[in-house]
């Protein structure tokens, strides 16, 4: 089915089990990073950790992470998706925590059971079962506009297609309910009814 588009990123909505949320795990992103980051975005593990000490965290004691800023639509191994973040300085408004080319901590559900609610880009088609990447755009006063991609059976997409959900504040959007498929932290798995 087609769509039209509503930007929020991925917003946890529940879990593959019965156990809630869980999984989520502090990654610093340096100031080197010169993409802004907002709630709802995709992160990726890469190598380092803190060099210096941030917001009462040790040096060495943070994996360093990336804003996944691509257009994605080939096999991609993330992290998780940003469901929160530390400010430096509490008085910052969260687009200011979020900033580009800032040092920032960011909180990252890394749960492979999480489901998270999605909007599609629009004209993009979308299975349940399908496997789909994602379209990053800048986040808006810390809020992230990432929306999926259309689905395929191509193995390693980041994300898996698990269900489709009605909300009655997105009229405009058919909105989809995802998992992480290809993670730096497990394997991915094959697409269906793609």
């Amino acid at each position: 089915m087609s769509n039209a588009t509503k930007t929020y990123g991925f917003v946890p909505y529940g879990s593959m089990d019965s156990k809630g949320y869980g999984g989520i795990r502090a990654y610093y992103i340096p100031a080197t990073d010169s993409h802004a980051v907002g709630i709802g975005d995709v992160v990726t593990r890469t190598l380092g950790m803190n060099a210096s000490a941030i917001n009462g965290h040790p040096a060495g004691t943070l994996p360093n992470a990336a804003v996944n800023y691509a257009d994605v639509t080939t096999a991609t191994a993330i992290t998780g998706v940003v469901v929160g973040l530390e400010p430096i300085n509490p008085f910052d408004s969260m687009a200011a925590q979020g900033a580009a080319s800032t040092a920032r901590v960011a909180y990252v559900m890394i749960d492979t059971d999480a489901v998270f609610k999605v909007c599609a880009e629009s004209g993009q088609t979308v299975n349940v079962g399908g496997n789909a990447g994602f379209d990053y755009i800048a986040p808006t006063n810390g809020r992230s506009n990432v929306t999926l991609k259309a689905t395929a059976t191509t193995q390693g997409l980041p994300f898996k297609v698990v269900g489709v959900v009605t909300d009655p504040y997105a009229s405009d959007a058919t909105e989809y309910l995802v998992k992480i498929n290809n993670s730096t932290e497990m394997d991915y798995s094959t697409a269906i009814n793609s």
